[in-house]
């Protein structure tokens, strides 16, 4: 399973992998990255200091969109890359006994 790692400096338009992951997963030079609803095309990067199944993506996707510092489900499927949180929910001790009440909250 391949991890990400957000780069606050990184390029909106890049994502870097290292070289043993690119020929693992036979990418192309080009990649769609899939950030919920979004889809954008992205290039392909060799960094040769990464580890294996590590892929550096930019903070900063668009002017209105960026990836914050969450932990992420990720997977590359014929050069798409998917990347998205993994969500959680920790009700407070209240609602234990009454979950019903916390979905009226919703």
């Amino acid at each position: 399973m391949i991890s990400a790692i957000i780069d606050p400096a990184g390029k909106s338009n890049e994502v870097h992998i290292s070289g043993s992951a690119f020929l693992k997963y036979n990418l192309n030079k080009v990649i769609i990255l899939k950030f919920g609803n979004m889809k954008k095309r992205m290039i392909v990067k060799v960094n040769p200091t990464l580890k294996e199944d590590i892929v550096k993506l930019p903070k900063k996707l668009s002017k209105f969109i960026s990836i914050p510092s969450l932990p992420f489900d990720c997977y590359l499927r014929k050069d798409i890359l998917h990347l998205g949180p993994v969500i959680g929910f920790m009700p407070k001790p209240f609602f234990y006994s009454n979950p019903y009440k916390m979905m009226l909250r919703f």
